[in-house]
Formats: C-alpha cells, sequence, structure tokens
C-alpha cells in the first residue's frame, strides 16, 4: 500500500490479523486506526507527514518499525515496547 497517497486508515481498523503492513510514501499525518492491529510485526511507515506516533505502544508484537522521513519528536516509549 505504498506511494497510494494515503491519508486515512479508516478501512485497515478491519484487518485485525495483519502480519505486514507497508505504508511508506503516503501522506499520513497520524496513526488513529492502527491500535486494533495487534498482530503486527513489521509496520513501514517511512516518508509520510508523521510527528507523533504513541498508538504504537498497542502493538505488543511488533519488532520492525520504519520511520525515517517523518517528523517524530518522541521515540521512547515505542522503543521500550519493540525491544
Amino acid at each position: 500500500m505504498s506511494l497510494l497517497g494515503i491519508s486515512k486508515l479508516g478501512a485497515l481498523t478491519q484487518c485485525s490479523n495483519l502480519v505486514f503492513l507497508n505504508l511508506k510514501s503516503n501522506k499520513l499525518s497520524n496513526l488513529s486506526g492502527l491500535s486494533n492491529l495487534t498482530q503486527l510485526v513489521m509496520l513501514d511507515l517511512s516518508f509520510n507527514m508523521l510527528t507523533s506516533i504513541e498508538t504504537l505502544d498497542e502493538m505488543p508484537r511488533l519488532k520492525y518499525l520504519k520511520l525515517q522521513g517523518n517528523k517524530i519528536d518522541k521515540v521512547k516509549s515505542v522503543m521500550r515496547s519493540i525491544n
């Protein structure tokens, strides 16, 4: 789902069994809707318009996370949950 110009994650909230998700190079400015994706192991959010990633704290299985190209201020709490 990369390079599609996605700005909202609406339909993805129903995909609770997703394990891998590539949202690279879209227009995401927030992650509302991702908290239901608790099975995610790999998530690529590179090159979006994100400034915050608090929602990712709710993803216990997340092991691989790509965030380059965003303007995120804090990643400390998420990094603790991934390690």
